[in-house]
């Protein structure tokens, strides 16, 4: 099943439940993902993976918003010790650029402050992918490409920092003009905060 398109029945952060000509499709989603989705009731495309798990016995279905999402959880399902959960919880926690971002660099204390992910696993993930990241930068949508820019990137690791949500910021980051980027660093931090506080 490599996409499923119908009417969005039922959403929530974990789950979203697709109606296509009848048949219901309940698929596990990231956050981000969820952020994404329509209203219910309306139309909805989901890029899908099925995934088997012979250990426990069961198929579920997995949706994403972007293709880049898709291809990044399949990635990490793939490395030794990483499931379904923890990567979810990776994709829902870590915009895919900045993931992206962080792997090129080696972040690992970025990585591990992801739920389910310590330092070990995070320094797995660096060793594993840093050799072909640069596959997924090439998928990135417009908003996921904003924080493979580096000072975007110290941006955002500074507002993390000091508390701000991953999604409030991943909101506001794109919304910086180019005059905004070229101000000090310090600068763009605060750029950014009035933006958060702008939302309605």
């Amino acid at each position: 099943i490599h996409y499923l398109s119908g009417i969005l029945k039922e959403k929530n952060p974990t789950d979203a439940v697709l109606d296509v000509q009848g048949v219901g499709y309940q698929l596990k989603i990231p956050l981000s993902t969820y952020e994404k989705l329509p209203a219910v009731n309306h139309q909805c495309s989901l890029h899908t993976h099925l995934y088997l798990s012979l250990s426990q016995d069961e198929i579920k279905l997995y949706g994403f918003a972007t293709v880049a999402e898709k291809a990044v959880f399949i990635k990490l399902i793939s490395i030794s010790g990483i499931g379904p959960k923890i990567a979810l919880s990776l994709i829902s926690s870590m915009n895919i650029g900045m993931f992206v971002k962080a792997v090129q660099s080696g972040e690992e204390g970025l990585l591990a402050k992801v739920p389910g992910i310590g330092k070990k696993t995070a320094q797995r993930l660096i060793v594993e992918l840093r050799d072909n990241i640069g596959q997924f930068a090439d998928l990135l949508d417009s908003k996921e490409r904003a924080v493979q820019d580096l000072g975007l990137a110290e941006v955002e690791k500074a507002l993390i920092a000091l508390g701000y949500s991953y999604k409030d910021v991943h909101s506001a980051l794109p919304k910086l003009s180019p005059e905004d980027k070229k101000l000090p660093i310090e600068q763009q931090i605060k750029q950014v905060i009035r933006i958060i506080y702008k939302k309605p």
